[in-house]
């Protein structure tokens, strides 16, 4: 069965990572590491030469200031982000979001792909949220990744006959990033999968109803 993909992206500032530049992609990487493993704090030019295996200059040519390499590390890992939402949409055809359920296989389908790598991707986002609060010119970086969710999963709940298709986006998407806090808590335990995708099915179809 031929699937189609939504061609209507939302476009996202690529960054000038987005060049090709093996090295910077590099050090980009290195730096959500250790934003994720050990803060905002941890963060430093020296620091992150080591992580990537890189000179200190080579750190300092492309970033001048901290602040330079934590901004572009967002906004690098915010394209990332949208690539993986890319990805699953790919997989759906554009009459998926008629389905309750194949609209929840999505969003699971999202949730899985992140936990293969939660010491990673999640934890780096929400060390972005604590930073947020601490310095508000790293928002925009975030906001733009989380305009692009609220949307599609708007536009999903409103193909579903959702009366208030912008709350509903709002309550799964707040269903999500719990569970992900949850996991990332208690990452000894096995992803329990089945059980999320039950609780966001329920609460889909309870205001569908």
């Amino acid at each position: 069965m031929n699937r189609k993909t939504d061609k209507k992206k939302v476009p996202v500032s690529p960054g000038i990572y987005s060049a090709g530049k093996a090295t910077k992609k590099s050090l980009l990487e290195a730096t959500l590491r250790i934003i994720a493993r050990k803060g905002f704090a941890a963060v430093t030019h020296r620091a992150v030469a080591a992580e990537a295996e890189a000179a200190l200059r080579t750190t300092t040519y492309y970033f001048h200031t901290k602040q330079d390499l934590i901004r572009e590390a967002f906004q690098y890992f915010n394209e990332q982000e949208l690539q993986r939402l890319d990805e699953v949409d790919s997989h759906h055809s554009d009459n998926a979001i008629h389905s309750i359920e194949e609209s929840v296989d999505a969003a699971v389908e999202v949730v899985e792909m992140e936990l293969k790598d939660a010491n990673l991707i999640i934890a780096a986002e929400f060390e972005l949220v604590l930073a947020i609060a601490r310095e508000p010119s790293y928002a925009p970086e975030y906001d733009q990744i989380q305009q692009i969710l609220h949307k599609r999963s708007t536009a999903r709940m409103k193909a579903l006959g959702a009366k208030n298709p912008e709350q509903l986006a709002r309550m799964s998407l707040a269903m999500i990033r719990g569970y992900q806090f949850l996991y990332l808590a208690q990452s000894d335990k096995p992803a329990d999968l089945n059980t999320f995708r039950a609780d966001l099915l329920a609460l889909v179809k309870n205001q569908l109803d």
